[in-house]
Parts: C-alpha cells; sequence; structure tokens
C-alpha cells in the first residue's frame, strides 16, 4: 500500500508539474466536435497560407499535450501553426510564450498575433491566434479547434494580453 502512495504522489506531483500549457480535461478522439463552418474562417480576409492550415486544424479534438490534426492542446495548436506557416519555433507552453512574446496593447492587434489567457486566476493558461476582424482560432478543451470573437464573455473574462513574435 505504501508503494501505490508514493507512486500516486509522484505522478500527481509530474502533472502538476507539467501542466502549465492548458487546461487538462480531455476531449476522446472519437468524439470530433463539428468546425466552426467554413464560410466564417471564409469571410475573414487573412494570409492565404494562414487560412490553409487553419483549415486543415478546424474541428480537431482537444487532447492535452497533443500537437498534431488527430488531436491538440492550445499551445500545440498554436506551436504547430507558427511552424508552419511563418517558419518560427514556439515555446511549448502558453506561459513561456507570453513570457517571450513582445507585449502588445489589444487595439495593435494584427493578424498572427497571439492573444493569451488566465482561465483559473493562476496566470497565463491559454493562447490562440489573432486573426483580424475581432475572431481568434485556438484549441478549446471543449470544442477542439474553433473559431471565437475575442469579445466572447469568456475571452473577455479571461484575456492576460498579446504578444507577437514576427
Amino acid at each position: 500500500m505504501p508503494r501505490l502512495l508514493s507512486s500516486t504522489a509522484i505522478l500527481l506531483l509530474i502533472a502538476l508539474l507539467t501542466g502549465t500549457g492548458c487546461r487538462s480535461r480531455k476531449v476522446h478522439p472519437e468524439k470530433k466536435p463539428a468546425a466552426t463552418a467554413p464560410a466564417d474562417l471564409k469571410s475573414l480576409s487573412i494570409e492565404r497560407n494562414l487560412r490553409r492550415e487553419i483549415q486543415a486544424w478546424l474541428g480537431t479534438p482537444y487532447r492535452y499535450g497533443g500537437n498534431t490534426t488527430k488531436g491538440t492542446d492550445c499551445s500545440g495548436f498554436v506551436q504547430a501553426v507558427y511552424q508552419r506557416v511563418y517558419g518560427i519555433a514556439l515555446p511549448r507552453t502558453s506561459r513561456d510564450m507570453y513570457a517571450k512574446s513582445k507585449k502588445i496593447k489589444a487595439s495593435d492587434l494584427r493578424e498572427g498575433d497571439l492573444v493569451f489567457f488566465d482561465e483559473n486566476g493562476k496566470g497565463v493558461s491559454h493562447v490562440g491566434i489573432y486573426l483580424g476582424e475581432g475572431q481568434y482560432v485556438h484549441a478549446s478543451s471543449s470544442k477542439g479547434v474553433v473559431l471565437t470573437p475575442l469579445n466572447s464573455a469568456w475571452s473577455k473574462s479571461k484575456w492576460a494580453g498579446a504578444g507577437r513574435y514576427r
């Protein structure tokens, strides 16, 4: 019994130390959420390579620690898109992305800038990519990769800041 307890304590410590990216609620891949309607993405005037990459990810289910179109968390999604579209290697966690970005005002947001959120009052824990026209794309723990308005109630209540890498 003591061996089991110490193994559990070690696993808990590992989970706490590595859980600084996105929320850890899991969505099972077989329950892939519906993608945001393509018309929503098509109505945004964004760079063609970014549009194509985002389209490929829409509807991808949330998977903590994931970074592929089979399942991804917020920072894995942002990291993969940035590497493919801009050739820029970002840190793995949303907290580190925020720490190393050039901070910008919300009023200065441009396509491709990163938007950061504090989901639990403990600092940056979520990230998305700003697409323009008040929209950003991110890996939601409940809906997978979706477009969301920056002026949504959730986004406004959890806003932590914005950053730029390019």
